[in-house]
């Protein structure tokens, strides 16, 4: 099967590794964004330790696609801000002030699994319709166009199915943008539990067994060179494709990571093996 993928152009094989940037058409003019705001951590667990928010703005962003469109997964530039805990007061000063920290309105509560297999449902048994990871995220999924292997949903809540993970490598991916559901993806850990929902009800479980991060070196280029964030190997574009998609049956989530103000900087993937 390797050797048969090395016979694909590298820009195939590459195409969902390529850029994060928007692919801008005219006459479409780029929409204003709001700032969105994450809270990073243990999820939204209480601790001593400090509330730590991750403040991003987002590129302004174009739903126009080329003919040759590469997978815009787009990374907003990030800064951390760390708001200490007051400190508890002494004597006769009273109780320490209230910190108080304008957050956007709370997501609507996750939908029970039950409740999202139905809402996601369309009787096409070999469709994948959902992903569902308790307490993380509840996401249609949507299918890339046929001749548009670049394609990524700019809708949020839903994550798009990448095609050539399927018929290359028989495997599973899906894609989502940084600024919309993929940013539901950092908040994933090791261990948990990924169901995958077909059109006709079906289920599928998958394990999260690693989460990989590297980083771009020629992010504007489709053969560009990665450095894995945890070993500091390099890998090609190719080799890279074959680490997160090649192999045996699993399912791989993948987003962008932005960095020092590039939102091009590097890649996210989760892969899950089947529970």
């Amino acid at each position: 099967m390797r050797n048969q993928w090395k016979l694909l152009p590298l820009i195939s094989l590459g195409v969902v590794l390529l850029a994060c940037r928007p692919v801008i058409s005219p006459p479409f003019r780029p929409p204003e964004q709001t700032l969105p705001i994450a809270i990073t951590g243990d999820r939204f667990s209480s601790s001593d330790t400090p509330l730590v928010i991750d403040l991003t703005q987002p590129s302004q962003i174009q739903p126009g696609f080329s003919q040759d469109a590469t997978p815009t997964i787009i990374i907003p530039t990030q800064e951390r801000i760390i708001f200490e805990t007051p400190p508890e007061s002494s004597g006769e000063g009273g109780p320490p002030p209230d910190v108080h920290i304008d957050l956007p309105s709370a997501p609507a509560a996750q939908p029970r699994f039950d409740a999202f297999v139905e809402s996601v449902k369309n009787g096409v048994s070999s469709q994948i319709v959902g992903v569902y990871v308790d307490g993380v995220l509840a996401l249609r999924v949507v299918q890339q166009p046929p001749n548009d292997p670049g394609y990524v949903s700019i809708r949020d809540g839903e994550a798009t199915q990448f095609r050539l993970a399927a018929t290359i490598a028989n495997n599973i991916g899906l894609l989502a943008h940084n600024y919309l559901a993929g940013k539901q993806y950092f908040n994933i850990r090791e261990g948990d539990l990924i169901q995958v929902v077909y059109g006709d009800g079906r289920v599928e479980e998958f394990e999260v067994t690693r989460i990989l991060q590297y980083q771009a070196l020629s992010p504007d280029s489709p053969t560009s060179d990665f450095v894995d964030l945890q070993n500091g190997a390099t890998l090609s574009a190719t080799n890279l494709f074959y680490e997160v998609y090649g192999g045996a049956y699993h399912l791989t989530l993948q987003t962008c990571i932005a960095r020092d103000n590039d939102s091009e900087w590097g890649r996210l993937f989760i892969i899950a093996e089947p529970y």
